[in-house]
């Protein structure tokens, strides 16, 4: 009995943590975002809204000569181009299975002070969100990851 017991113990452990390392999965995106910037200045940004099928694209050609945008919300709702997602469920559903769940919250190499930094948030309905940050560093699948945001 006791065998049974401790059986059925480790399989209600088990059950448990499988469905906490996908409860991420399974929350409800509102927005995804993803900026690239070198020296504090934007040089690309991306926000994906997910409610309303929408993907919003700037690109800072002039990034190399400082100045701004230094944040996404410096960015003119003009400057965007806008390209409707086909089909969202699709699309959600490419970005989840992409790896980008796994991922640490930084990857950060400390032997460069220059060069390029990214971020990478997914908001959820809820409010809550997952960011993450890199700076000349990225982790195996960032590619993979990155290219799921693209529009086709």
């Amino acid at each position: 009995m006791k065998k049974v017991i401790s059986l059925l113990m480790m399989m209600l452990v088990v059950l448990y943590i499988g469905a906490c390392g996908k409860q991420e999965y399974s929350m409800d995106m509102k927005t995804i975002s993803y900026e690239t910037s070198s020296f504090g200045v934007i040089s690309k940004a991306t926000i994906i809204d997910l409610e309303n099928g929408v993907i919003k694209e700037f690109y800072n050609n002039d990034f190399r000569k400082g100045g701004s945008p230094m944040s996404i919300s410096e960015i003119e709702e003009t400057e965007f181009d806008r390209y409707k997602i086909e089909d969202v469920q699709k699309f959600e559903s490419r970005f989840k299975n992409s790896g980008f769940f796994k991922w640490k919250e930084k990857y950060v190499n400390e032997n460069i002070m220059d060069g390029l930094q990214w971020s990478l948030n997914v908001e959820y309905r809820d409010g809550s969100s997952k960011n993450v940050y890199g700076s000349n560093s990225w982790p195996s699948n960032f590619d993979k990851v990155v290219s799921t945001l693209n529009r086709n």
